[in-house]
């Protein structure tokens, strides 16, 4: 939650700025190394994300294409 409140604030800030999130935190009191554990905590995240999304459209897709076969011609049912 605290992530949350903190990201949500910088990039708001960094948006109305034009700075990008890492270099607004540097300068809002994280210091160097605050910026670069931000910086990654926040990396981590997304690519966690990006997998996230990926499966769910990989299933979605599965879902709707399961009676097809690459060609899209419908395969026979056993």
């Amino acid at each position: 939650m605290l992530l949350q409140v903190i990201s949500w604030a910088l990039g708001t800030a960094a948006a109305r700025e034009g700075l990008s999130t890492s270099l607004l935190s540097r300068w809002t009191g994280f210091g160097k190394m605050g910026s670069a554990i931000f910086g990654g905590v926040m990396a981590i995240s997304m690519v966690g994300w990006f997998g996230v999304q990926n499966s769910v459209f990989g299933e979605s897709m599965a879902n709707i294409l399961s009676f097809t076969d690459f060609l899209g011609k419908f395969e026979t049912l056993m």
